[in-house]
């Protein structure tokens, strides 16, 4: 089987789409059943005409399309389909905006759809569309959890206070994350640390928010052992309520949980699809519950296990299913 991945490969893998583009074409190299991979930036092929003749000289049997369902990219998959007949077409639904016309939904459709919360399952059923439920994964030999001694060191490299617990975020710096609430859960001891993507835009508005909180920590700044930041902190949150404000299964609480650190989070997108609460793990919808979860964690000594309930979405099984998906149109 032959299969060609387009995906946003522009600048640093510190944003979701990218680094489930990038892990996707990784994996999948080392697929029994997978004879090649073409790896190609999308935003290369609009301005390279070279790359088209490459991808119909490369003969796919699949093409995947990483970065998300839109008017644009619907149509841009509908041409590559008619240059290249016998390929089937696949979308990666990270972020389900599917809130399109009924008829262009199924004019432009590819093959197959792979979708992450309930959301997209519901609106895709009742358009018709061909949809199978994948989830991202995560990498369980990167993201694995440390003792006190190591905790500590890391917070001494990364200037972050040895005294004191440390409440974790990763993600975009914008308005609709929802990540202003988070100082409102702190102690007096706690810090908050932010940690945003380098490649997408930031709202200023937000930054000079949280700027004002004395044990607020921001960092804008690309982190190549990333692994390191989440294995400093005390607990991970994740407040975003927005569908469109972050892919689907969010790769930062799955890196937390392989961290086997206690998570908080809303009920976003396919997290409720995969997870129960219980062993570290809880929901909010409020910030007097979110609150409350953060007292339950601390005071209560909860006995943590999040590590053992991500191991089963390791990025080498989501390469099986995704096999799987593949096999099952071709």
């Amino acid at each position: 089987m032959r299969v060609c991945i387009l995906a946003d490969k522009w600048g640093n893998l510190d944003e979701g789409m990218k680094k489930v583009g990038s892990k996707i074409a990784e994996i999948l190299k080392t697929v029994k059943e997978i004879d090649d991979i073409l790896y190609l930036d999308v935003h290369s092929l609009v301005t390279n005409p070279f790359l088209w003749r490459r991808i119909k000289q490369f003969e796919p049997d699949i093409i995947h399309f990483i970065p998300g369902v839109s008017v644009k990219s619907l149509s841009f998959m509908k041409l590559l389909k008619l240059r290249l007949r016998s390929t089937k077409s696949i979308i990666s639904a990270l972020i389900p905006r599917l809130d399109y016309p009924k008829i262009l939904i199924r004019f432009l459709k590819p093959d197959l759809l792979i979708v992450q919360s309930e959301y997209a399952i519901r609106k895709l059923s009742a358009l018709g569309v061909n949809f199978v439920i994948i989830p991202n994964g995560v990498d369980i030999d990167k993201f694995k959890p440390v003792d006190t001694d190591m905790r500590i060191s890391l917070r001494e490299k990364y200037g972050i206070p040895t005294v004191g617990r440390v409440i974790l975020h990763v993600g975009h710096l914008k308005e609709g994350r929802n990540i202003h609430v988070l100082p409102y859960i702190l102690s007096e001891d706690d810090v908050l640390l932010i940690v945003g993507s380098t490649t997408t835009k930031v709202s200023k508005k937000l930054i000079e928010n949280l700027s004002k909180y004395r044990n607020v920590i921001i960092r804008r700044e690309y982190f190549k052992n990333i692994e390191e930041i989440y294995a400093l902190a005390d607990v991970y949150v994740f407040p975003v309520k927005n569908e469109r404000n972050s892919i689907g299964v969010p790769l930062s609480v799955l890196e937390a949980m392989s961290t086997n650190l206690p998570v908080i989070t809303t009920r976003f997108g396919g997290l409720p699809l995969l997870f129960r609460e219980g062993n570290g793990y809880y929901y909010f919808d409020t910030l007097r519950e979110l609150k409350e979860k953060i007292q339950l964690i601390f005071y209560d000594s909860c006995r943590v296990k999040t590590r053992d309930m991500v191991a089963k979405y390791s990025w080498n099984r989501i390469g099986q299913l995704l096999v799987g998906a593949y096999k099952s149109i071709l």
